[in-house]
């Protein structure tokens, strides 16, 4: 006799699924389905750019998991299935799943009836914000508004910046909220040609960019910059385990107190409308968001560890102090896909003006 097996396709975070993790999802799914073998094949993305062209390339999936703003736009093209209501009630009854967080969620309101319909829950977040040579920010009357990055680097000041997977919104945010800190991700022509500017600048200044997490923390400890651009838990956590420490950064550096150089990203589960097993990929779902698995993810991967998702806990706040995690999502803005004041999408002209900049700052053009 043959043995029943269930197939479901997952395009993901690089590193998500492995060890403890995928040994989770394999034995729950044999448990909680009767007996059934999962046949689980993973794709495997390292940014927003490259899930982006996993996805325009017509890649098939049963389930993705991408970063908020692309999974929205997903969605509205239609390509994502709505979450069963009884789904996302078992996740706040029975799996603990914190309401500051669900309030993240995709979704749609009925205007009729105000009845919600889910279509990508956060599995994991995370946040970053700038930090700022101590002598740099004393200059500036320790200023509190987020055009003083702009006035930073037109005054030649030289940043670590982050380009994880290639994507531009990592960064650009930054620039962008400093250009506009009303609408960083809806920019007039003027204010995106500012955000070239800058970059110009930060080229000129001899900045550096590096592609990857783990070598972040080691090029700011060689290069000592005046900002420091995608400064999130992460990288604190990661100074914390360095023979430096914490206090390392905390002697030399900033957190400075500007909520819109704050920016929250989330890693959103959906299901594809296009999913051959609706059930299978249900009960995927099911498991990936459970307290048990979403426990996992909280533990260190290499340099990246994620912000809690089943209890109530402390981040780092302005000044390096501990704030609550609410406190820490209520500050930030969430990231959005850039679009222009006709509401024209824009995220190629960010891309393209980010890849010249990386191709300048790693040496590869004049």
């Amino acid at each position: 006799m043959s043995e029943a097996r269930d197939e479901c396709h997952i395009i993901g975070w690089k590193n998500l699924l492995g060890g403890s993790t995928w040994d989770l999802l394999m034995n729950r799914y044999e448990c909680y389905s009767g007996g059934k073998t999962l046949s689980l094949s993973y794709t495997n993305y390292i940014g927003g750019s490259d899930f982006i062209n996993h996805v325009k390339g017509g890649k098939s999936f049963d389930i993705a998991i991408g970063d908020r703003e692309i999974m929205q736009k997903l969605a509205i093209a239609g390509r994502l299935t709505p979450l069963p209501p009884e789904c996302v009630g078992d996740l706040l009854h029975n799996e603990s799943y914190p309401n500051w967080l669900m309030q993240w969620a995709l979704r749609h309101v009925d205007r009729t009836d105000a009845t919600e319909t889910h279509f990508a829950i956060p599995l994991r977040w995370g946040s970053s914000s700038i930090l700022v040579k101590r002598d740099r920010h004393r200059k500036f009357h320790n200023a509190t508004d987020a055009r003083f990055l702009k006035s930073l680097i037109d005054e030649g000041a030289r940043a670590a910046l982050l380009n994880p997977g290639d994507f531009a919104l990592s960064s650009l945010s930054f620039l962008a909220s400093a250009a506009n800190p009303n609408t960083p991700f809806m920019l007039t022509d003027e204010e995106f040609c500012e955000v070239g500017e800058s970059l110009e600048r930060l080229l000129n200044a001899g900045s550096t960019l590096v592609d990857d997490l783990s070598g972040f923390s080691e090029n700011i400890l060689d290069t000592e910059p005046d900002v420091i651009f995608c400064a999130g838990d992460w990288l604190l956590n990661d100074f914390s385990d360095k023979a430096q420490g914490l206090s390392w950064l905390e002697d030399r550096y900033i957190f400075p107190d500007i909520p819109d150089m704050e920016f929250a990203f989330f890693e959103m589960l959906g299901i594809s409308s296009a999913t051959k097993n609706l059930e299978a990929s249900l009960l995927v779902t099911k498991i990936l968001l459970s307290r048990e698995f979403r426990q996992l993810l909280e533990k260190p991967t290499g340099v990246y560890q994620g912000n809690p998702t089943t209890f109530d806990s402390q981040g780092y706040g302005p000044g390096f102090t501990r704030i609550p995690v609410q406190e820490t999502l209520s500050r930030a803005r969430a990231r959005l896909l850039p679009r222009n004041h006709e509401y024209s999408p824009k995220l190629d002209d960010w891309q393209r003006a980010w890849r010249e900049f990386k191709l300048r700052a790693q040496g590869g053009g004049g």
